[in-house]
């Protein structure tokens, strides 16, 4: 591969990243506080490549024998499906089941929201760790989407590599809906339904569940 179809290839690597950066449908693929790195990233990808390009026509292109790149070319896959194909985020099928084999070490979590609004990760942490059981007695907000009897959310730490699936299980007044529904629900997490035998997963006792549309990010962090 010629120098000149690397470096055009480098600026299509920049631009795609720049696109899906603007897009917004980096958030299929990592978490929002990465937006200014990919933006910094692209804007040098881009530069390098105009400013081998400008350099390679004043100077015009080296001698020597060119060695097809097959390895190079296939770069051009990524790029072609970055910038022209939306991949939709990841759904509960592609994440891993978060599951504790011991109970996690108890600590005092702050109190919670005035509202009652909690994400369903963090449901899931106070329900097996929480030493002052806030959660008990309180009626909380969570949203999520439905697979099965329970309400789930995909989870991840830095990008949908590492994604996985937090849940908690329903039941009271949750009505007929199909699976990777999304939900907003309402309810009291059941004492002491997190534990070894259910994998930590707690369980939730349900007074409504009303269907929302399904938000532009769908991760949680």
């Amino acid at each position: 591969m010629s120098r000149e179809t690397q470096n055009i290839l480098l600026l299509l690597i920049g631009l795609s990243t720049g696109l899906i950066a603007v897009k917004g449908t980096y958030l299929n693929f990592v978490k929002p506080a990465l937006f200014p790195w990919l933006l910094i990233a692209a804007v040098l990808l881009v530069a390098l490549a105009v400013v081998c390009l400008v350099r390679d026509l004043r100077h015009g292109p080296p001698g020597g024998h060119h060695h097809r790149g097959l390895l190079a070319w296939l770069l051009l896959i990524p790029v072609s499906l970055t910038a022209f194909v939306t991949v939709p985020p990841m759904s509960a099928v592609g994440a891993e089941t978060v599951t504790a084999a011991v109970a996690p070490p108890k600590r005092a979590f702050p109190p919670l929201p005035a509202d009652g609004t909690v994400s369903l990760p963090e449901v899931v942490l106070r329900a097996a760790a929480d030493s002052t059981k806030s959660l008990e007695g309180r009626t909380i907000t969570v949203t999520g989407f439905t697979m099965g009897d329970d309400l789930a959310r995909v989870v991840i730490v830095c990008c949908a590599a590492d994604a996985q699936l937090a849940r908690i299980h329903l039941t009271g007044s949750i009505g007929q809906h199909p699976n990777d529904t999304w939900l907003k629900v309402q309810g009291k997490v059941m004492p002491g339904s997190s534990s070894p035998s259910t994998n930590f997963v707690p369980t939730m006792e349900v007074t409504s569940a009303d269907p929302i549309p399904k938000p532009r990010n769908t991760y949680a962090y």
